[in-house]
């Protein structure tokens, strides 16, 4: 009696086998999942290496004002400070660059030459991207104000070494580089034919050789630049034969170029065709991203002439080659 009872409790206690369909869509189901975490691995592992290879077209954001704001600006002779698409912050600079003391004799010193819509869009862009690595070909009445909007490192171009060494004498802490432009204005255009001619001159190359590559510091090259502006040399002034942009273009091309993360470069005074030419050459219209362009004549002396190109990090041998 007592083992019959004990033989029933047992059984009461024993865990019922799973059925083998049952057993058999686990096992599926398992596989399943497995299967599916590793495509998910695999897919993620193939984004992040082509994010390697190609690091701008994950990591940069296209940059540009708002439609609405570049025909506002093309339209109206001068807009008013707060109407700037810009950090409060870069508003209060902007501001204290128009409110500059004029010197006796002198209605032009220290007056930022670039119009408040052009200097929105570069404003704009140190707005987006941070402190950046920020490289300005030329020192003018605006290099505090250029330094002051970038929180990380601004540096400049000079070949006007008087010049140079009166602004160091005002501003001391703007770190300013002497450079020398050999090319000058009466080899334009016939140094385009030479390019072409040049094999020194090849993007991909080092290009160390080659006769429009501004010859730079060491330190400065090892540097990959975030944002470029050409607003140098003046490629006037009293010189029969000034220097002009036609090296300070290349060159801001290739630096672009050879940045790890691709580079915004803004060109001035488009209106010009040294600079109009060289920009549609070296920096390639496909590369455009914004442009604010309009004839003097038509709005009382008001001109506007910035382009904002964007250029990717590349090997190519070709600057242009959609042309």
């Amino acid at each position: 009696m007592a083992s019959k009872f004990t033989q029933k409790f047992k059984n009461t206690l024993t865990v019922p086998t799973m059925p083998s369909d049952r057993l058999k869509y686990h096992r599926i189901k398992k596989t399943s999942l497995y299967i599916n975490c590793i495509i998910c691995a695999s897919f993620l592992s193939l984004l992040l290496f082509i994010s390697v290879l190609n690091p701008t077209s994950t990591r940069n954001i296209k940059i540009q004002l708002d439609d609405s704001f570049l025909k506002t600006a093309m339209s109206a002779v001068e807009l008013p400070l707060e109407k700037l698409p810009i950090s409060p912050m870069r508003k209060a600079i902007l501001h204290l660059t128009e409110n500059y003391k004029e010197e006796k004799g002198c209605k032009s010193c220290n007056k930022v030459q670039q119009k408040l819509s052009e200097r929105a869009m570069t404003a704009n862009i140190l707005d987006k991207k941070g402190p950046c690595n920020f490289l300005i070909f030329g020192v003018g009445f605006d290099s505090v104000m250029w330094t002051a909007l970038n929180p990380g490192r601004t540096i400049f171009l000079e070949d006007n070494e008087l010049w140079a060494k009166k602004v160091r004498k005002t501003a001391p802490y703007l770190e300013i580089y002497n450079v020398n432009y050999p090319i000058r204005s009466n080899e334009f255009p016939q140094s385009l034919n030479r390019f072409v001619k040049e094999k020194g001159c090849n993007p991909s190359g080092s290009t160390v050789g080659c006769f429009l590559m501004l010859s730079l510091p060491e330190n400065l090259l090892d540097i990959s630049w975030d944002v470029i502006m050409v607003d140098g040399p003046s490629g006037g002034g009293e010189e029969d034969n000034p220097p002009t942009r036609q090296m300070s273009i290349f060159t801001a091309a290739i630096l672009a170029r050879r940045s790890e993360k691709g580079a915004h470069v803004l060109v001035h005074d488009v209106h010009r065709e040294v600079e109009r030419v060289f920009a549609d050459k070296f920096l390639c219209f496909e590369n455009l991203v914004e442009a604010l362009e309009r004839s003097a004549r038509l709005f009382s002396g008001s001109r506007l002439a910035l382009r904002h190109y964007y250029i990717r990090s590349s090997l190519s041998r070709e600057f242009c080659p959609k042309n």
